[in-house]
């Protein structure tokens, strides 16, 4: 079956290409594509049927344009350029079409790279804006919010996403730009739309930046600054790092500043 502008809810998926075949266990989907100028989903699975109908499948996402693919699902403005990839398996009650967030399950791996997020508004983007951390508070020593507020930008960002009847679960959530590395933990509830999440922030040292400089002078100054610098930029990057608690809804969570003690009593 071949669908040229294919459309759920009046929003155009771009065009379907799908082979199917019945089965004794149900309908047996053996390749399911959707192609858009911004991206490609692929899809295998196989929908059972009956009083206890449900869709095992495995996915993969391609995104070309990340901000162009937001934009087409109601989040414009939210993300400028970026790639992504999303693959894995999920399974949902029901036909494919009765995709819903309350009784997904499933596990998926999801890669990013070379985007930014932009200002969100927070009723808009809502968990995107959570997850681009633009409600940071301010520091006594370091504003993380000139990073995050007017539009992080990211080289890459990567987490093996666990899923249990639309509560979607992390435990080594990494993004990576040139101002910051962020680490996070947690859960996010797509059905109650809040989080728990735990952040780190580590703000990046610059390549450029001379910190050995002050310590070596003289002929040595060019070496022993290169040479002094990646032996310290690991613990001064740590030192100067900041763990947060984000909690609650994602339109207004409330983000909480952990000391240094306990963030030390809390590691193993």
């Amino acid at each position: 079956m071949t669908v040229e502008d294919f459309r759920l809810q009046e929003r155009s998926l771009g065009r379907l290409e799908a082979v199917a075949h019945g089965a004794p266990q149900g309908m047996v989907i053996d390749s399911l594509q959707l192609t858009h100028p911004d991206s490609v989903f692929r899809m295998s699975g196989l929908w059972r049927g009956g009083a206890q109908s449900e869709t095992n499948a495995e996915l993969n996402l391609n995104v070309l344009d990340a901000g162009k693919f937001l934009a087409r699902f109601g989040y414009v403005n939210a993300l400028k350029r970026g790639r992504a990839d999303i693959q894995g398996n999920a399974t949902w009650i029901g036909s494919p079409a009765d995709f819903a967030f309350d009784t997904l399950a499933g596990q998926l791996d999801f890669r990013a790279r070379s985007g930014q997020f932009l200002k969100i508004d927070p009723g808009v983007g809502k968990l995107l804006g959570v997850l681009s951390l633009q409600s940071l508070p301010r520091r006594l020593s370091f504003d993380f919010r000139d990073i995050f507020n007017e539009g992080y930008a990211f080289d890459d960002i990567s987490a093996t996403l666990r899923i249990a009847r639309g509560v979607v679960y992390s435990d080594d959530f990494k993004m990576r730009g040139p101002a910051a590395k962020v680490n996070m933990s947690g859960l996010a509830d797509l059905n109650q739309e809040s989080v728990q999440l735990r952040v780190k922030v580590i703000p990046k040292l610059s390549e450029g930046v001379a910190v050995a400089g002050a310590l070596f002078g003289g002929p040595l100054a060019g070496v022993g600054a290169l040479a002094a610098q990646k032996l310290l930029r690991d613990p001064i990057e740590e030192a100067i790092s900041q763990e947060y608690m984000v909690t609650g809804a994602w339109q207004s969570p409330d983000v909480k500043k952990l000391t240094k003690a306990k963030t030390q009593a809390s590691e193993p």
